[in-house]
């Protein structure tokens, strides 16, 4: 039970993380964007964001990877709640 809820809090944090990474490169662009403002976004500290994904490339494909994943659940869904 504590493992799945660690998982859940690394899920968790992961999230956060990938949330602050989407706000901060809104604001200033990938390039022009520092770990250390996407940590501030997110609220961790700079050092997280590494034990989570290798480097700000790393972070910026997850990202990618997470939004293409919510995009293809919510049109199956869609397309789902549609046939006839």
């Amino acid at each position: 039970m504590a493992t799945a809820n660690k998982q859940r809090g690394n899920s968790e944090k992961r999230r956060r993380i990938l949330e602050g990474a989407l706000r901060a490169f809104a604001k200033k662009g990938f390039y022009n964007t520092k770990v250390s403002e996407i940590a501030s976004e997110a609220g961790v500290a700079d050092g997280t964001i590494y034990l989570y994904f290798k480097n700000k490339d790393d972070l910026l494909i997850s990202l990618f990877e997470d939004r293409m994943e919510w995009i293809i659940a919510v049109s199956y869904t869609h397309l789902r709640a549609h046939e006839t």
